[in-house]
């Protein structure tokens, strides 16, 4: 069965970190949770990104969250993914094992 996403976004996922506060995640688990929102905006807000910057502080195995959040079922493109990045600052979602790659770290936003 495909879930089909809440009528009311806001309220839901104001009820989904009500519910989680005291909660530990796996990044899957997360993900899970992000997928049941709209990837697209609705009035102007992604959900999926709101779901996930907002309840990334429960993730125990943060390492694996940007791997998970691009694979099934989150589906999160690139310019989503630099969306949370941007939100919630590059040192703080990136694997410190595998720092391949080049990066942009921008002194002047404070991170």
């Amino acid at each position: 069965d495909v879930p089909t996403p809440p009528t009311d976004c806001a309220a839901a996922l104001e009820n989904l970190r009500r519910r989680l506060a005291q909660t530990k995640l796996t990044s899957q688990q997360l993900c899970v949770c992000a997928a049941l929102f709209p990837a697209a905006a609705v009035d102007e807000v992604y959900y999926r990104d709101e779901v996930l910057a907002g309840l990334a502080h429960l993730v125990v195995d943060f390492e694996h969250l940007e791997s998970t959040a691009k694979a099934a079922p989150c589906h999160l493109n690139e310019e989503a993914w630099r969306r949370i990045v941007k939100r919630l600052g590059v040192l703080n979602v990136k694997d410190p094992r595998a720092l391949g790659g080049t990066y942009n770290l921008d002194l002047q936003q404070p991170d």
